[in-house]
């Protein structure tokens, strides 16, 4: 057998630092490649990090609700020798086998898991005073006894009552906040707008089964109209563009502590029934923020629609370091012109915020242009 160490993964841009939030597994346990071992909370989501190879669960090293950093050495845990991945290091000693391993015991004072006394707070307590951007302390002031969630919600009522001026934001959206505020700042945004006849998207909706939403189409027609623009498919920094290989589109989706944008990674020679899935999965991971390692990562573009909340059109800002975000306004029906006859097409409005670092606007242009024609046409096997 081997030991080898559970660290805490990159998960998002520019994170130097997050919360261990709360062990899934106990010393002792057996896991398998895939199983989730803990969660990491850091200012955009709370992340499940998963076990990559089979094995017992050695040692916890950092306890639950404790500050972590990417990279930090958490645990420990026993692999067959034969099955160690090659970026998994060892200390080379004989260790014993999962039989001769126990889980440890004694009260939640004594574990490391725990990070609180018995009088303290539970885990689902603690994390909702997270999300509401409390202090447990606070609460721990005016309840007798151990801090359960329900305390933490009658305390910020109570505290919402006494200050009803002020609304504390929380920590996703001081995050959102803080991004915007320098993105708009810094990164030259120009903005391309352009109608697109929505016909064939709606017929093929209508068709379908299931019925894909229409961010899932955007998102397949800017996959494509990348493919045609590789050179596009870059991110400025330190005065230089930084390419990649793979298209991955981000989605923003409005969640009830704020604006969250997961990854739909690798999207290159992907149809849109595959879209269609992962979209609906990654949203359902948003908005319960139970995003995955997976759903973090550069992103060749955002799309973000409001369509249907009734919005025509709008400029949203971009999140370095992407170099594009497109925003997609509601399909209604419009009167235009086609080979000299007046006619009704549902039509719909795509706005392209970009970054001047990275592209040019007759560039720009041509990228637009190619997500509005493959809208249009729907041609290839990506939509079958």
């Amino acid at each position: 057998m081997a030991l080898i160490a559970i660290v805490v993964p990159q998960v998002g841009e520019a994170i130097a630092e997050a919360r261990l939030v709360e062990w899934q597994v106990d010393e002792g346990d057996p896991v398998v490649n895939g199983s989730v071992l803990f969660i990491v909370d850091t200012e955009k989501a709370e992340v499940e990090v998963e076990a990559f190879v089979d094995g017992v669960i050695r040692e916890i090293l950092v306890g639950a609700d404790s500050p972590v950093m990417p990279g930090q050495r958490v645990g420990t845990m026993l692999v067959e020798r034969s099955k160690v991945p090659l970026h998994a290091g060892t200390d080379g000693k004989a260790e014993p086998s999962p039989g001769d391993v126990r889980p440890t015991t004694g009260s939640p004072e004594g574990s490391a898991r725990s990070g609180v006394p018995a009088k303290g707070a539970s885990p689902l307590a603690r994390r909702r005073a997270r999300e509401l951007d409390i202090d447990i302390p606070e609460v721990l002031s005016a309840v007798d006894g151990k801090v359960s969630a329900d305390d933490v919600e009658a305390f910020s009522r109570n505290r919402a009552r006494k200050t009803p001026r002020f609304h504390r934001l929380g920590r996703l959206q001081r995050a959102v906040a803080r991004a915007t505020t320098v993105s708009k700042q810094t990164v030259p945004h120009f903005y391309l707008d352009m109608a697109v006849d929505m016909t064939a998207v709606v017929s093929h909706r209508g068709r379908s089964t299931p019925r894909h939403s229409v961010t899932s189409y955007v998102v397949a027609a800017c996959v494509l109209a990348l493919a045609e623009h590789p050179d596009l498919n870059v991110s400025f920094k330190e005065n230089g563009l930084v390419g990649r290989e793979e298209v991955s589109v981000g989605v923003a989706v409005a969640t009830d502590q704020g604006l969250m944008v997961p990854v739909l990674a690798d999207l290159t020679d992907v149809g849109l029934a595959d879209i269609g899935d992962r979209l609906r999965q990654a949203v359902e991971r948003a908005r319960l923020r139970r995003l995955v390692s997976s759903d973090h990562g550069l992103r060749s573009m955002v799309v973000t629609n409001l369509g249907m909340f009734g919005v025509d059109r709008f400029h949203a800002i971009i999140n370095q370091p992407d170099p594009f975000i497109l925003a997609v306004g509601k399909t209604g029906e419009q009167v235009v012109a086609i080979d000299g006859e007046i006619t009704i097409r549902p039509t719909a409005v795509l706005s392209l915020s970009a970054d001047h670092r990275v592209v040019d606007g007759v560039t720009a242009a041509r990228l637009l242009g190619s997500i509005v024609t493959h809208l249009e046409q729907l041609e290839g096997s990506v939509w079958s």
